[in-house]
């Protein structure tokens, strides 16, 4: 997303940068993520007979959470003359609400600041807020860090 300069960001500290579209959580894609964790018993074929796992009522958090990056990568923020922008992690992760397979989430981006960290790296703060359509709690929040390198110094040939 084009924002301007890193200056340009920094004044847009505390506004909200956008929400996305609804994203369905589905048993296929909340399967795949812990057989791809490697969860034990994300592989186990399901008992008709049996009660429901919880594999096969509610998303695991950290897939709620993956969903949630790249439902806020159209908000994220590439500002001009920066090289690369990188997932620093997160300060603080809540799991609010679980997330029922079938349910739809989206994710709210505001923008809280953006500090220079020395003269080539730059960090921008975010809250991501997981809202689950039709609930009044949100699923998460979270505060990203993501971290810009510039390729020089800002000011020095133009930049």
């Amino acid at each position: 997303m084009p924002m301007g300069t890193l200056e340009d960001l920094r004044s847009r500290a505390g506004s909200r940068l956008g929400v996305s579209d609804w994203a369905l959580v589905d048993l296929a894609t909340v399967k795949a993520f812990g057989r791809a964790t490697l969860e034990p018993g994300a592989d186990a074929p399901a008992d008709e007979a049996a009660e429901p796992r919880l594999h096969d009522l509610i998303a695991q958090g950290l897939l709620t959470l993956s969903m949630a990056i790249s439902l806020a990568s159209p908000f994220t923020p590439m500002p001009d003359g920066v090289r690369s922008a990188l997932n620093y992690g997160f300060d603080r992760i809540r799991f609010i609400a679980p997330v029922e397979v079938g349910a739809r989430i989206r994710v709210a981006v505001d923008l809280i600041g953006v500090e220079q960290l020395d003269v080539l790296k730059w960090r921008g703060i975010f809250d991501l807020t997981v809202e689950i359509e039709g609930a009044d709690r949100p699923a998460a929040s979270a505060r990203w860090l993501i971290v810009y390198l510039l390729p020089q110094p800002l000011g020095a040939n133009g930049a």
